[in-house]
Formats: C-alpha cells, sequence, structure tokens
C-alpha cells in the first residue's frame, strides 16, 4: 500500500500553499514573499506583527512577534495547528492536513501521483533551502570581513559603559570586532514589487559591535550586530538594536579561551591524547558573558545570541566540554525555566557533569548585578 509520509505531506502543502491559506484566512488577497494577516487566535486589529512566509524553503511557515503573544513560530505544520487553536498539536494537524489534500480518499493511482508530486516537490525545496543557506552564510561571512579590531573603537567604549573593560579579560578570542559604519538591515524599506528589490528608505547607519558565530567544526555561519550611538554611550536608538545575519542555529560567539588558553581545536586534540576536559559556560548575551568572565576566567566562555540559541548549541558533540554550567539569567517565563531544566538533563545523560549559574533573585543578569541596576 502506498503511504504518504511526513516529510511528503509537508512538500504537497507547500506545493498547494495559496489553496491552503486561501482556506485557513478565507477573504484575504494571499502577498508574496510575506502574508501578513490578522491573528485569528487573538483580538487583532493591525496586520503585520503576525508573518507567514509564502516563498522559499520556508514557505508556510510563521511568526507571531507581537507582544500580546505569547510568542510563537513554527512551519507548515505548526501553523495549521496554531490557526485551529491547538498549538503545537502536530498530530491533529497532520490529520487535516490529509484531509485536506484528500489523502485518505485517494485510489491507489491517486495516491502515487501525490507522492511522485510530493517527492518532486521535496526535493527542489532542499535544494533551495541548500542554496539559501549557502547565500545567508556568504552575506554573514562578507560582512564579517569588513569589520576592524575593537581595540580604541567605539565598541571598546560601549563596553566599557557596561563596566566591561575588556582589555583587561583572561584569554580573550579574537571573534569580536567593529564595523565603523553598518546599515540597520531591519529598518531598511524595500519596494518588493520590483526585480531585484528597490530600496525605498534606509535603515540609517551606526557603529556596530560584530561577533563571529562560529559551529563546532570552527566556521563562521553567522554574525551578531550590536549596533551602537555614535559616541559608544549605549546602545543605538533603533526598533531593535542586536540583529543576526546568516545561520546561527548550532554556533556560537567564541569569547575567551577559559583557563587553559588553548583554543577549542587545542583543547579537543588534548581530551583525544589525554582525555582531559575544562569546563564550558554557555550564556545568551554577549556582555552578560562578558561580566562573568571577567571575575570568573578558569572556564571557556561563549554567548550564543539568544535563550534558543543557547538551547540548540549541542554541547553533547564536543567532549571536551565537561562540565557545562549554563549562564542563564532570571527574567525567563515558566515555560523557558522548563527548557533549561530539560536541557540540563540531556547534558547529564550525555555523561558529563552540568548545571547553571544564574544571578541573586530581583537582578535580571550578571552585568545588572555589577552595574547596580
Amino acid at each position: 500500500m502506498t503511504k504518504i509520509d511526513a516529510r511528503e505531506i509537508r512538500g504537497l502543502l507547500q506545493r498547494d500553499l495559496t489553496k491552503l491559506l486561501g482556506a485557513l484566512f478565507r477573504g484575504y488577497t494571499i502577498t508574496y514573499p510575506v502574508f501578513a494577516p490578522l491573528n485569528p487566535t487573538r483580538d487583532d486589529k493591525t496586520p503585520g506583527s503576525f508573518v507567514i512566509w509564502t516563498a522559499g524553503a520556508a514557505a508556510g511557515g510563521f511568526n507571531e512577534y507581537s507582544p500580546k503573544g505569547p510568542a510563537a513560530h513554527g512551519d507548515i505544520i505548526d501553523l495549521i495547528a496554531y490557526v485551529h487553536r491547538q498549538p503545537g498539536n502536530r498530530a491533529f494537524a497532520f490529520a487535516w492536513a490529509r484531509n485536506f489534500l484528500n489523502i485518505k480518499t485517494a485510489t491507489p493511482e491517486q495516491l502515487k501521483a501525490l507522492k511522485s508530486s510530493a517527492r518532486a516537490h521535496v526535493t527542489q525545496a532542499t535544494q533551495a533551502q541548500s542554496d539559501a543557506l549557502a547565500d545567508r552564510r556568504k552575506k554573514a561571512l562578507n560582512l564579517w570581513q569588513r569589520s576592524l579590531p575593537i581595540a580604541g573603537s567605539v565598541a571598546e567604549t560601549y563596553l566599557a559603559s557596561r563596566r566591561i573593560p575588556y582589555i583587561l579579560i583572561k584569554n580573550r578570542e579574537e571573534d569580536l570586532r567593529f564595523i565603523p559604519r553598518l546599515e540597520h538591515w531591519k529598518s531598511t524599506k524595500w519596494d518588493r514589487s520590483t526585480t531585484p528589490w528597490t530600496k525605498i528608505h534606509s535603515g540609517g547607519e551606526f557603529p556596530c559591535m560584530v561577533a563571529a558565530m562560529r559551529n563546532l567544526a570552527g566556521d563562521i555561519t553567522a554574525v551578531h550586530c550590536t549596533f551602537l550611538r555614535s559616541d559608544g554611550s549605549g546602545k543605538a536608538d533603533v526598533s531593535e538594536a542586536k540583529l543576526i545575519r546568516g545561520d546561527a542555529k548550532g554556533s556560537a560567539i567564541r569569547l575567551t579561551k577559559g583557563e587553559s588558553g588553548l583554543s577549542l581545536e587545542e583543547a579537543r586534540a588534548e581530551y583525544e591524547s589525554h582525555g582531559l576536559v575544562h569546563s564550558f559556560m554557555p550564556f545568551e548575551g554577549i556582555e552578560n558573558a562578558l561580566t562573568y568572565a571577567m571575575e570568573v576566567p578558569e572556564p571557556r566562555i561563549w554567548a550564543c545570541g539568544s535563550f534558543d540559541l543557547m538551547l540548540a548549541l549541542r554541547i553533547e558533540d564536543e567532549p571536551s566540554f565537561d562540565p557545562v554550567i549554563y549562564g542563564t539569567d532570571n527574567d525567563g517565563t515558566a515555560q523557558a525555566e522548563e527548557k533549561i531544566i530539560d536541557r540540563i538533563d540531556e547534558v547529564r545523560a550525555s555523561g558529563r557533569d552540568c548545571s547553571r549559574a544564574q544571578p541573586p533573585a530581583g537582578v535580571k543578569d550578571f552585568n545588572d548585578l555589577i552595574r547596580g541596576d
């Protein structure tokens, strides 16, 4: 009997995306490459915060950006569950999708044709996703190649304003740099009806602290950009002062080498030859990680750019990391608390010690602690 698997169902849904969105959002004109209807799960009066991608490998994926939230995102299957007010219920979404695609009532010949079409679309989408990933990484690397040493720059002044004397941090890596002027691309306005797109309004240019984000193999896959005021007294007055360009999942910003002074590659070789391990601490933000590194120079310390990216870092794939201590903030939700507890359990299950470090209750993070905020 011919069966249509989950990956093929996603492919068929992407193939029929216009029809799918028409069924989920009746009365709307579908737009490309993004579609921004009112969020049907809340009292949404203004379009723009609920976004569905309608082109490329991520077609059918969505993001809920509204602070009225709760925050939500996912692929085309998650979208179906979300719109039907069953977030996270992928079993429901797949059952709904099978009905939508008429899989249950299809004849063997029709199922065979559906499977063939699905495979063709999945192959095409996989190649498009691979091409898009390579393009994002290339753009990130090009941006990194424009960067300059941080010493004496506005970025160093910014860190000093956060009470971080960067030059005094022991065993620093060299993956924190500076670009004198960088456009805040999130604020740039484009006319997407033209090919290529036409820039309508610049997002403005600002000094920028730029950090390389490397995977465990050492490849730069993304760059983390902190847009700054011209005098370095704080972050730039823009909607989002911190942006990431490239493919950041599974990568992190290497800030210090720890008391060993060894690069990750050297530590890995030491583990392979002598079985030696070194303590490792992943953090969310750069400033928080550097603050901790000033006071506790012993562990290797990296920043991941966000809570989700910190949890996504495949610590289990690096045997020289032991113990692992997550540096966490105090501003997380109950859901985030559950996630970090689960992640710690996962790392422990890989055979190494794992715990967490947090600032005292009532203080957001370690940087706020030293600044007295």
